[in-house]
């Protein structure tokens, strides 16, 4: 098991729900998404601390306050926006930009983590 085996690239069930917002993230060529009612930043902030506390891997490369930027050490956020996911029907929908990182959501980010949804049908805007 390699180190950020241990770090579900894609965790389904954050996907419930109207309008929440969503990053997506390569951490070592990984793709990564992950979503939720906090903003941008704050997703991005969990996903380095995940980093940091599961992996002992430093993604950042440095300490920031504030709000993350937008690639690190090992990650790059490719894309940000918002969700409307539904774990019954397994449909998920992205659009959208985040105004923190002046980003949309990025297409071919979302055919990398189709993989990790099986059966589940992703639409962009």
């Amino acid at each position: 098991m390699s180190l950020t085996d241990r770090i579900p690239q894609v965790v389904e069930s954050n996907l419930i729900g109207r309008e929440h917002k969503v990053i997506q993230v390569t951490v070592n060529g990984k793709p990564y998404l992950r979503s939720g009612r906090m903003n941008h930043p704050d997703l991005l902030a969990r996903l380095i601390s995940d980093f940091r506390s599961v992996e002992h891997l430093d993604i950042l490369g440095e300490h920031v306050r504030g709000t993350p930027p937008n690639s690190g050490k090992n990650y790059t956020l490719v894309g940000a926006g918002r969700v409307d996911g539904d774990v019954e029907k397994k449909i998920a929908r992205f659009y959208g930009d985040s105004v923190a990182y002046d980003i949309g959501i990025d297409t071919e980010h979302i055919k990398k983590i189709r993989r990790f949804l099986p059966g589940w049908t992703l639409a962009t805007e």
